[in-house]
């Protein structure tokens, strides 16, 4: 009988860690050096958000060049729901280049989207402040970003993409709400590597938004905000942007000291 029970306890113990698992939507580590979303069933597609040299791809590094620049990467994916008390969480580990800028406030910038059904988004799009691209106005989404260089003042901010004509997704703030920062101070140095969160829940009261930065598994800082009364009801895409002089001093494809290269990022549905 004790070890019925104990059997009957461990099977029942695995089935509640498979079901708090959630489900993995993607999990690109680039070992095909390919951004487009092929056999592999856990890679994605990665997209040019502001124009064609914002990206670079070789085996297990996805870089996004900015160095002078700011630019901007996405990945698309099918649409999750998020009905109430579902979670998409991103996670992205990344190594910071040799040069890194200093007083770049909000300067990392993370958001995840709903599509609103455009088609155009599955592609590669440009976007500038001289050319906007309407496919990015009124998304619904949250951004949060990171400073850089500023260790005494950096913070975690969270924002609202408002239906506002901008054109630009992540290059700039104007088209979103502030609705909170907070967190610990920070600081990035050159050639280490981190590991940074955004998570999006469809909570009782509104939609809850949080942001955590790692380092070698230690949380550096993270914050979190209740959206009081909000709602979203999926998010199908991912997307990254750099300020310019923040990462790196080049903003060529395929030099040195140009950016900073992602080594995995893993999107998932939590319960």
């Amino acid at each position: 009988m004790k070890i019925l029970t104990l059997t009957s306890l461990a099977v029942a113990g695995l089935l509640c860690s498979t079901a708090m698992a959630g489900t993995v939507v993607l999990n690109d580590s680039f070992t095909d050096g390919d951004r487009t979303n092929s056999a592999d069933a856990q890679d994605s597609n990665w997209w040019q958000t502001t124009n064609s040299a914002a990206l670079e791809i070789s085996k297990g590094s996805l870089g996004l060049v900015s160095g002078g620049s700011g630019r901007g990467l996405r990945t698309t994916f099918a649409p999750q729901a998020l009905s109430p008390g579902k979670s998409i969480k991103a996670t992205f580990t990344f190594v910071t280049p040799r040069t890194i800028g200093t007083k770049r406030d909000s300067a990392f910038r993370i958001g995840m989207y709903n599509k609103a059904g455009r088609a155009a988004l599955d592609s590669d799009q440009s976007a500038s402040s001289k050319k906007p691209n309407a496919n990015y106005n009124g998304l619904p989404g949250y951004m949060i970003d990171f400073d850089v260089g500023m260790p005494q003042k950096s913070n975690i901010n969270i924002r609202k993409h408002k239906n506002a004509a901008t054109g630009r997704l992540l290059g700039t703030t104007k088209g979103y709400t502030d609705l909170k920062a907070g967190g610990n101070p920070y600081n990035f140095a050159p050639g280490q590597t981190y590991t940074g969160t955004m998570t999006i829940q469809q909570a009782a009261g509104g939609v809850q938004v949080s942001g955590s930065l790692s380092q070698g598994g230690r949380v550096l800082s993270q914050f979190s905000k209740l959206d009081a009364g909000a709602k979203i009801t999926n998010i199908g895409m991912l997307a990254f942007h750099v300020n310019s002089k923040t990462f790196g001093s080049s903003k060529k494809k395929n030099t040195p000291d140009n950016g900073i290269d992602f080594k995995n990022v893993k999107v998932e549905m939590l319960p």
